[in-house]
């Protein structure tokens, strides 16, 4: 039976571990996807008005467009929610949401790190159990 227990626990601890993976990989996605905005905003700033942009339209298509508005943008705020900002505000609010990412990643990092210490140092004794079973079997 404390095989079989034994058993469990590694696979929930490598279970967890996966979940955990994916969800830094989306942290990681998120905050490369807000760096890039926040850039972006620094040159459309910097350029000025009619200055013309591709603009994404899906399925690596785009179109040309020209800026006609450089000193605000539209900004979503969450639940289909977006407002119109002045383009400071909303960089100052894009960097809150990196500081913030950063954080989650931070934490995730170091409950994945310590889950999978915990499955390293179980591995030597999972395997001996099924090094058993298949002799057995």
């Amino acid at each position: 039976m404390e095989a079989e227990k034994l058993l469990n626990e590694y696979e929930s601890y490598r279970v967890q571990a996966e979940a955990l993976q994916k969800n830094l990989e989306m942290v990681e996605a998120s905050l490369g996807e807000l760096e890039m905005v926040v850039k972006s905003l620094e040159e459309i700033k910097d350029q000025g008005k009619d200055n013309e942009i591709l603009v994404p339209l899906g399925a690596d298509s785009y179109v040309s467009s020209k800026i006609i508005d450089t000193q605000k943008i539209i900004l979503g705020i969450g639940a289909g929610v977006a407002v119109k900002k002045p383009i400071e505000d909303a960089k100052k609010d894009l960097e809150t949401r990196i500081k913030e990412l950063t954080g989650v990643r931070k934490d995730l990092g170091e409950r994945l790190g310590l889950l999978l210490g915990r499955i390293q140092e179980l591995t030597p004794r999972v395997q001996g159990i099924l090094e058993e079973a298949g002799r057995e079997g």
